[in-house]
Formats: C-alpha cells, sequence, structure tokens
C-alpha cells in the first residue's frame, strides 16, 4: 500500500519549527490542551498510567499531570527533539510502544490525522 502522508516531511517540518520558534504558533495546541482538560475535568475515575501519544509538545501531557488523576504519564515521540530534553520514549509513527493492557489511558492531541494507518494506530491503543 503506498503511504497517503510522508511522515518523514511531517517530522522534518516539526524539526523546522522546533529550530525556529515563533511566539505564539503553538495557538492550536494550547487549545487542544484547553479542551482536553475540559473534557478530563468531567471524567470521575483515577487513571494509573496514561500515555501522550505523538503530541509533539508537553501540552497534554501537562494537563495529564495538572488534573491529579493520572498515576504515571509517559509521553511518546517520533523524535528526540520533540521531548525538549524531558523524559519519554522515542517510537516509530504508527507504533504504540506499551504492551497489551499496560495503559488505562491514551491522549494523542493534532497528531492521529498524519498517521497513514489510523486504524491500526486506533486497535494498537
Amino acid at each position: 500500500m503506498q503511504p497517503l502522508i510522508d511522515t518523514e516531511l511531517w517530522l522534518a517540518h516539526k524539526r523546522r519549527a522546533l529550530a525556529r520558534p515563533v511566539e505564539g504558533a503553538d495557538f492550536l495546541m494550547r487549545r487542544a490542551a484547553e479542551d482536553l482538560a475540559d473534557r478530563l475535568a468531567a471524567v470521575e475515575r483515577r487513571f494509573g498510567k496514561a500515555a501522550a501519544l505523538f503530541c509533539q509538545t508537553s501540552a497534554a501531557a501537562d494537563v495529564l499531570a495538572a488534573s491529579g488523576k493520572v498515576g504515571e504519564i509517559v509521553r511518546v515521540e517520533m523524535d528526540e527533539a520533540l521531548l525538549a530534553g524531558g523524559p519519554g520514549l522515542v517510537a516509530p509513527p504508527e507504533t504504540v510502544p506499551f504492551e497489551d493492557g499496560s495503559l488505562d489511558l491514551v491522549v494523542s492531541l493534532l497528531s492521529l490525522h498524519a498517521m497513514n494507518d489510523i486504524p491500526g494506530v486506533l486497535a494498537q491503543i
């Protein structure tokens, strides 16, 4: 199957943006993180382990931590540079690097649309 999305090009664009940051350019990610915070606030349960999957910034992980509802948070990115020196895992695109059933919550902000096999990623989650 021919890929629809050139994930290497997508990642190159993200690296370029990191190399030349522009104040306020992350407005959409901040907005998505605010929406995540609103949705998480409505949930009554606690989650033992959560993953912020390919979110490109720490915004989602920060929201999970601030909620007080998650015991352990693991960031997963496609490139070490996207972790910005913070803790996390690096995994190839479309790969969820966790054992089956080991996560209680998975969030992904503004990135699944850039995957070639969205159903495959969702099945791994």
